[in-house]
Order: structure tokens, then sequence, then C-alpha cells
């Protein structure tokens, strides 16, 4: 096969999975707890402060302002640990909904076109790349594409496992494994 060619529709789901696959191959999940630690760390610090007896001092009209910034770092921290959550609102605001594309894909890179936009890469060009049981993900650094399987035939997707396989290793340091 030279080059295929399908149409498909990004639904919530593939969206979600997508993300969750990239952040995976990005480690993203290493840096999470670090909001929820810094906001517990702002809320104690005004109970470091001792008075000249020795005893702990605390200053309300200091400490109030300290205690709300403590606690919203940790509801952004908690928040960022559902990433379900995040990706739902973030999927409502990139508009893919009943959007149709149109990818073509080939030994030398893919091209995915839509209904106001094109976009052409090379396969240098993808940092990361990654697979799941629904979709096939791309990651160029500026753009993440997402290629459910439901809209490839059998031929057509083994036709790309094999040209994203004979990729020596991709930029970002991920070779996917199939």
């Amino acid at each position: 096969m030279d080059e295929i060619q399908f149409s498909y529709e990004i639904t919530q789901p593939d969206y979600a999975e997508a993300n969750r696959l990239l952040w995976r191959k990005l480690n993203l999940r290493q840096r999470r707890w670090l909001l929820p630690f810094l906001g517990m760390a702002v809320l104690v610090v005004p109970f470091l402060q001792t008075g000249p007896d020795g005893y702990m001092k605390v200053d309300i009209v200091s400490a109030l302002p300290l205690f709300f910034v403590g606690l919203f770092l940790i509801y952004c921290g908690i928040r960022y640990q559902m990433p379900g959550y995040v990706l739902r609102k973030g999927y409502a605001r990139s508009a893919l909904e009943k959007r149709t594309f149109t990818a073509f894909i080939s030994a030398e890179g893919f091209r995915v076109k839509g209904v106001y936009s094109e976009w052409k890469y090379g396969w240098p060009a993808v940092l990361a790349a990654g697979e799941s049981e629904n979709l096939i993900m791309l990651y160029t650094g500026i753009q993440l594409f997402i290629f459910p399987k439901r809209h490839m035939t059998q031929e057509q997707f083994a036709a790309v496992q094999q040209w994203i396989a004979a990729q020596p290793e991709f930029a970002g340091g991920t070779t996917p494994r199939y």
C-alpha cells in the first residue's frame, strides 16, 4: 500500500483516552503531586512562627490569605489528579464534536484534512506515538492526532502499524511497540 485514506470523527472517549495515553508517554503523572504538597506547605507556614515566649503565634490577618492560597493549590492539585474531569471540559472547548476529518497516511508521513484546516507531517516530526485498544495517537509537540481504529480496515491498521514501527526512534525517545 502506498497511501491509505479514511475519514473519522473524534468522540469524547477517544479524546480522553488519547490524552491519557499522551500523559503516560510524557510521564506527566510523576509531577502531579507537586500542587497538593505545595498547598499543604503554604497552609503550614503561618503555624511555624513562634513568639518570644516560645509558644506558637498565629497572626490571623496574615494567615487568612495564605490559608485560601493553600486551599486553592490543594483543590487544583486534586482536580489535576482526575484527568477525566479536565479532559471532558477540554473536549467541549476543542469544538471536535461532529467534525469529520480525513487522514492520508503513507510511509513518508501523514496528512489530516479537516473542514477548515489541513496538517501535514513527516514521521521524523512525531515526538510521541502510542496505541491503545481503540486508537492510535501521534503527538508532534504542537498537535495531538487521534486516529480511531474503528474507522480503519484491518489492512489499513496493519499498514499504519508497519509504518510507525519502521521509524528508528522518534525524537521524543519513544519507539512504539506493537
